[in-house]
């Protein structure tokens, strides 16, 4: 298996867990790194995980978090794509830190920041360990939330990593956020000293002990000790209550937040007041096959919210077995600039190879090279933003498409203000198209 669902080469074994393995990629089509994390089991319950697990990040957006990108199926076994980080785990990035404690703290901070904004979103990370925290480019990122777990939910199944799960949720299957505090108590001990705070690592002896103590600290600041020691309280009512207390306890030099990290905030971890419009498109995909058809326009006034619906409707299309292609129109581009980079990222640039053909000539070409590739990949979503900027011949050629392509597995999408008049005239010729009208939210859907 050189090459996973004829887009991504393997370069290098990366690691592998109880769930999966994870790779070091390259798109063949754009040249991009990446991780690739596929599941090795192929258990209907275990898809479910995963694809569980890439819809959490999906909707995730912090500078300490790994960004996720695709969601496949590969022979039965489903798998995504992610951020490849060419870093050191924080126990190897830190191995000398007692002699220089200063140079990890903001480190530190990075991590509890991360906890700060997963957690307000009510989200546990649920594995936290070393190897799930790399250290690169001077910053902190966090990976791999195979085993996260919703606030909502007080019960949860014992996952996580010996020695780094806390108490309770071996001996209760209880977990909150604090758990995740407890973890990274045993993280700080083993980077500090060189060495876990347990001698026992197994289940049977913290079962056996019913609490664990760690092996007192020594020749580490007195601040930093009682810090460490208050996240790994057995008692998960004396840990710190929050990440944002522990920064406080840190240093008052230490913001909570950064101009950077409050940005996150700003984006919505799940859409509110358009559940109506994306059950319609979805309805609309279920058809494309019929030969019914296969142009949607999502329409409203600037702002209102169409570039937020239409990646709701991409995480759902990568997560139900569509190839979603991307495209922004912008004034003043040349002449089939958004079709010109979906050829690109499909490898079929060769298309618009100089010198072009005549102009229909040029579109069977393009009509064909993308009807190959649904032939091979199958179900595609193509989204086209802010369409109403687009050059005369893009518009021409969507239309085109939609008419050439109408017996293919290919829902258009494209987004605009209002649809472009140049587009109602050609469209009186296909089996015409579907509008998706946004309007103003609700005062409910607003105060959520």
């Amino acid at each position: 298996m050189d090459v996973i669902d004829g887009q991504y080469k393997i370069l290098a074994k990366l690691g592998q867990g109880g769930m999966g393995v994870v790779y070091k990629v390259r798109d063949i089509h754009t040249n991009r790194i990446f991780a690739l994390k596929m599941m090795t089991e192929k258990l209907s319950a275990k898809h479910t995980v995963l694809k569980k697990e890439f819809s959490c990040l999906a909707h995730l957006r912090h500078p300490n978090l790994c960004r996720v990108y695709d969601f496949g199926i590969h022979d039965h076994n489903p798998y995504f794509v992610m951020e490849y980080l060419a870093g050191k785990n924080i126990l190897k990035a830190f191995v000398n830190v007692n002699t220089r404690y200063e140079s990890f703290v903001p480190a530190v901070i990075h991590i509890l920041r991360a906890l700060n904004y997963l957690h307000s979103k009510g989200v546990i990370h649920g594995d936290l360990k070393p190897q799930n925290i790399i250290y690169t480019r001077n910053k902190i990122k966090l990976i791999d939330f195979g085993l996260t777990s919703f606030l909502s939910s007080d019960k949860a199944k014992t996952g996580g990593t010996l020695p780094y799960i806390a108490p309770e949720v071996i001996l209760k299957g209880q977990r909150d956020l604090r758990s995740d505090l407890y973890s990274l108590g045993v993280i700080l001990y083993e980077v500090v000293s060189g060495r876990l705070p347990f001698k026992c690592r197994n289940v049977a002896d913290i079962i056996a002990q019913g609490s664990l103590q760690p092996i007192p600290l020594k020749n580490l600041p007195l601040k930093l000790s009682a810090i460490i020691a208050k996240l790994m309280a057995s008692d998960a009512e004396k840990r710190f209550s929050s990440s944002r207390e522990v920064i406080k306890a840190i240093s008052k030099r230490y913001s909570v937040e950064t101009r950077t990290t409050k940005q996150a905030y700003l984006y919505a971890p799940r859409i509110v007041g358009r559940q109506k419009e994306i059950k319609r498109i979805k309805r609309i995909s279920e058809k494309v096959r019929q030969g019914k058809a296969n142009l949607i326009f999502v329409t409203g006034e600037k702002g209102i919210g169409k570039s937020r619906l239409l990646e709701e409707i991409k995480i759902w299309a990568e997560t139900n077995g569509f190839r979603v292609l991307i495209a922004n129109c912008q004034n003043d581009a040349i002449s089939y600039e958004p079709y010109r980079k979906i050829l690109f990222d499909i490898g079929k640039k060769k298309v618009f190879k100089p010198p072009l053909p005549p102009k229909f000539n040029l579109m069977n070409s393009i009509g064909d090279a993308i009807g190959i590739f649904l032939e091979i990949y199958g179900p595609c979503l193509l989204i086209l933003e802010d369409v109403d900027r687009a050059d005369e011949l893009t518009i021409e050629l969507t239309s085109f498409l939609s008419r050439k392509l109408e017996s293919k597995s290919i829902l258009i999408i494209a987004s605009c203000i209002k649809i472009p008049p140049h587009f109602k005239n050609i469209l009186k010729f296909s089996k015409g198209y579907h509008e998706v009208v946004l309007n103003p939210l609700s005062r409910s859907a607003v105060s959520q």
